[in-house]
């Protein structure tokens, strides 16, 4: 029962602070309000503790960075295939004597 009680007071005390960021990464905030949802969605434990918390930032981080990377790379590949169909459109525009 003190567990239950404790976890509710820590939510009602994340809830108050939700608008504030608990790190950002590049141009990206995370809020309080987003890590505790993906935290709580991917841990049904009843208790934890602060080593599990901040292995579990450091995984959510690693997580962040990686998706931050893919999305980073997909842009790059974007913009080589915009450039390759320009070359081509241009290479068949061409009259040759």
């Amino acid at each position: 029962m003190k567990k239950i009680i404790l976890l509710l007071l820590i939510s009602f005390s994340f809830k108050s602070f939700a608008s504030e960021n608990v790190l950002t990464i590049g141009d990206e905030n995370v809020s309080l309000k987003e890590f505790e949802n993906i935290f709580f969605k991917n841990n049904d434990l009843e208790s934890f503790t602060k080593e599990y918390l901040d292995e579990y930032m450091e995984l959510f981080i690693n997580f962040k960075l990686k998706v931050k990377e893919a999305s980073l790379e997909a842009k790059h590949h974007e913009i080589c295939i915009q450039s390759i169909k320009l070359l081509i459109t241009i290479l068949f525009s061409c009259t040759y004597p």
